[in-house]
């Protein structure tokens, strides 16, 4: 042992020295000029194909083999860097695939480098920027990336920074995945976070976990879900201003479907891209394995995991696996209807001088029937058409007639003159008729001009009037329910605004909806309307759980509008949720808002609060006459959110300690939370082990999860470092 940490030490010394020759330059240098290898002359660089926050990768001659190879370079000089460039070399020695770069050559001098093959051909992002994907190309594209990772995870090394600049595409379309700098191996330090708090890895392609410092084998199933999803609508999952903004969405919002940015998608492909972005693990494919058999399946028309296959998709797959026979069958049957019917032809044509006989006898007969039958129908038909067309006459000048004065009377309405709008509304009513769309229209349009007059009693009328014809019209609800707030019947006000979300919600997601963008635009600006009218008499009734609800679905549909932000910043905080209310409040001025100040202020009352409640819970602790294990809580999350972890630590211990059994397990869960802040993880791995040993029926099933997922990163992270 003592032998292999000499050997160890000798080579990190080596390592050491080898950094100091030379500082990066911030200039763009030629390759013959900072970049040659003198003591073995055996590689020429050539030209630059790539630089990145840790090295330089050049294309070079291979003066002993004669080949062109690549050689990359580390640029950074501290030890982090190293450790990561060792990490890289490690897992492209143990890789031999196909679809994965080959490794050569490790060397020290005068700087660290390896050797890998030259590959020549397009990144997938070059391929994406050219929007040159087609369904095949892509189907093939994404079996090689996951034949490649899964080898890759069978041998232990996960790759974690997926992204389409590292995914090579040759000539003859064959994949290589590159770039194993990030690559996990069970006895490589785990962190995605470094130590100055930098995320190390792609942002965009990044699953919640791995942005916790979590990763396992399904993060990179999220980073090609990332990857497929930018191939399908050259979009990127999330996008923002800046790493928070889109780390927040990663962690809190919905991704767009990808057919909403591109309607030609295959809804299957769809289903299985949506499955690997997931944000919870355990909906993902639990493996590569699984989904390069979804892939597999999907190309070869068979059943998938993701997504039900319809009847119409089994139908058109059968006509394709089937067309020869079926075009042979339906030949066939065109010519056998030709051949009966050509028969049947003959047969008629035999047949006439025999009926020409029988037709010359009954001709009399029926010549001599009284003319007068004639006259009479026609006489009576006449007489039953004229009322018909006289209704038809009446009725569509009627309905035009109803068109313009309901035009009219939004135009009156509009210009706020609200009198002679009701006349006008009032006139499309009577000429519309009933069971015309136009009048219960016209009801509701009058129903909003009298309410704008205060005349409330006629306008709840005409209200009552329009959802007797249309009761699941949700513009005709909500306006009802706007009534009943401007005559201070919140109760009423609440319980319209709520079936009307209702029933914006299920009208959304309905087909003829769904496919129109329009349409869809147009109720989802009537949906979040709605929200924000019931979100804010929440408010005023104090409910302000409720409101947050509806303020956070809000900023789903609507996650750039600053105001909302504001608002949940203002429910959190009375409901003494500072910490949140803080990034709120924050989140809102990194979005524009107008009352900058304000908003500092809020920020500002917000710490204030937080130390008036930890000298508050000070107080009552010192005060009680025996200790209360909810104290310490209350002031040991106090003091998290102002970051002193340590007097959390210390109170968390005490609440144990008073806590009974029945409530432990959180309190286990929140000290492991914060000794993880502390970067304390022996002793979060104790607390951890312990929930999952006694206490994992107090816990919901998302922190049972999390538990035992933060078990199997801690463990091997404590077990790297005790190396």
């Amino acid at each position: 042992m003592d032998e292999n940490n000499h050997k160890k030490n000798t080579q990190q010394s080596k390592l050491a020295d080898s950094f100091v020759i030379g500082q990066p330059s911030s200039q763009k240098t030629s390759a013959t000029q900072d970049y040659t290898l003198p003591k073995t002359k055996r590689y020429t660089l050539q030209q630059e194909l790539g630089r990145g926050g840790m090295g330089v990768v050049y294309k070079a001659y291979d003066n002993i083999l004669r080949q062109t190879v690549a050689v990359k370079i580390i640029q950074q000089c501290d030890a982090r860097q190293i450790q990561r460039f060792l990490n890289e070399c490690k897992a492209m020695a143990q890789l031999d695939h196909p679809n994965i770069i080959k490794f050569f050559e490790f060397g020290v001098e005068p700087k660290p480098y390896f050797t890998m093959e030259y590959i020549g051909g397009k990144t997938l992002k070059d391929v994406i920027r050219d929007k040159k994907l087609n369904y095949v190309s892509l189907m093939n594209l994404m079996i090689q990336i996951c034949e490649a990772l899964s080898y890759a995870h069978k041998h232990n090394i996960i790759h974690r920074d997926i992204k389409p600049e590292n995914i090579m595409i040759t000539a003859d379309s064959k994949v290589k995945i590159m770039d194993f700098g990030l690559a996990k191996m069970f006895d490589v330090d785990d962190e995605s976070l470094s130590k100055t708090g930098d995320i190390v890895g792609s942002i965009h392609y990044m699953p919640p976990e791995q942005i916790r410092g979590e990763v396992c084998g399904q993060s990179d199933i999220y980073a090609v879900g990332a990857v497929l999803y930018e191939c399908l609508t050259y979009e990127k999952v999330f996008r923002g201003d800046s790493q928070v903004d889109i780390m927040y969405q990663i962690f809190e919002k919905t991704p767009t479907p990808p057919h909403k940015l591109n309607a030609k998608i295959s809804p299957y492909l769809e289903a299985i891209c949506l499955k690997c972005i997931e944000k919870n693990v355990s909906k993902r494919y639990k493996d590569f394995r699984e989904l390069l058999r979804e892939f597999r399946n999907l190309k070869n028309n068979k059943p998938i995991l993701a997504k039900k296959y319809s009847f119409q998709l089994q139908a058109t797959n059968f006509l394709k696996k089937h067309y020869h026979v079926l075009v042979g069958i339906i030949f066939c049957t065109m010519l056998l209807t030709i051949v009966w019917l050509l028969q049947a032809d003959k047969n008629q044509r035999e047949q006439k001088p025999r009926s020409r006989t029988i037709n010359d006898t009954t001709k009399n007969h029926r010549e001599q029937k009284p003319r007068s039958r004639t006259i009479n129908d026609t006489t009576k038909n006449h007489r039953e058409q004229k009322p018909r067309s006289r209704t038809i006459n009446d009725t569509t000048p009627n309905r035009q007639k109803a068109e313009k004065h309901l035009a009219k009377g939004e135009q009156y309405r509009n210009q706020n003159m609200f009198k002679e709008a009701i006349v006008e509304y009032s006139q499309a009513i009577r000429l519309a008729g009933k069971g015309w769309h136009l009048y219960w229209k016209a009801y509701r349009s009058r129903g909003g001009a009298y309410s704008q007059e205060n005349q409330h009693e006629e306008a709840f009328a005409d209200y009552q009037k329009s959802l007797e014809y249309d009761p699941d019209n949700c513009y005709t609800v909500f306006a009802r329910g706007i009534l009943f707030q401007k005559v201070g019947d919140d109760e009423q006000a609440l319980k319209d605004f709520s079936k009307a979300i209702e029933l914006a919600e299920s009208t959304l997601q309905r087909p003829e909806i769904m496919r129109d963008k329009g349409k869809t635009k147009i109720f989802i600006k009537g949906l979040l309307k709605i929200l924000m009218s019931r979100a804010k008499i929440y408010m005023e009734l104090k409910k302000f759980d409720l409101a947050l609800v509806d303020f956070e679905r809000y900023s789903k549909f609507a996650p750039k509008k600053p105001n909302v932000y504001y608002l949940q910043g203002m429910a959190r905080k009375n409901l003494k949720h500072f910490g949140h209310a803080i990034r709120n409040f924050q989140k809102a001025i990194s979005l524009g808002y107008r009352g900058k100040e304000k908003l500092n202020k809020e920020i500002l009352s917000c710490k204030e609060s937080l130390e008036k409640f930890i000298n508050l819970a000070t107080q009552a602790i010192e005060k009680s006459e025996k200790p209360q294990a909810q104290l310490y809580i209350t002031r040991a999350k106090c003091y998290r959110q102002v970051q002193k972890f340590k007097k959390a630590i210390d109170d968390f211990n005490r609440a144990i300690a008073l806590s009974p059994f029945t409530k432990k397990g959180r309190l286990y869960l929140d000290r492991a939370d914060v000794y993880l802040s502390l970067r304390e993880d022996k002793q979060a791995l104790l607390d951890y082990k312990l929930i999952r040993k006694s206490y994992m029926k107090q816990l919901r099933a998302e922190q049972k999860e999390m538990v035992q997922l933060r078990i199997r990163n801690l463990e091997k992270r404590v077990q790297y470092n005790q190396k």
